[in-house]
């Protein structure tokens, strides 16, 4: 069984250029930029996958997970329990560097 995905930080889009928004981020990844923003904006406070999706409305919330949130753990998103991965009380919330992009209307 393998742990969380962790995409190569140097495939993320974090230089000046490539990443000033979440429409960057989303281009990025080639996932729709107005749902990375809409789960950036709730993530403000940490949430669980569950609440993720239910705010979406998603009924599937390791797809979400998988397409949405892995490619930026670490760095947009973090876990409340970063050595428990797969932990029942597991949340995700915005990081700084996640929090600026929201400041940069």
């Amino acid at each position: 069984m393998s742990g969380p995905i962790q995409s190569d930080p140097e495939s993320l889009p974090n230089s000046k250029e490539s990443a000033r928004s979440w429409q960057g981020v989303g281009k990025e990844l080639g996932v729709d930029f107005n749902i990375l923003k809409d789960i950036a904006d709730f993530c403000v406070e940490a949430h669980s996958l569950s609440e993720i999706a239910e705010h979406l409305g998603l009924s599937d919330r390791y797809k979400m997970k998988k397409k949405y949130i892995d490619p930026l753990l670490g760095q947009y998103f973090d876990m409340t329990i970063p050595n428990s991965p797969n932990n029942p009380g597991q949340k995700y919330y915005l990081t700084e560097m996640g929090r600026a992009l929201l400041n940069n209307k």
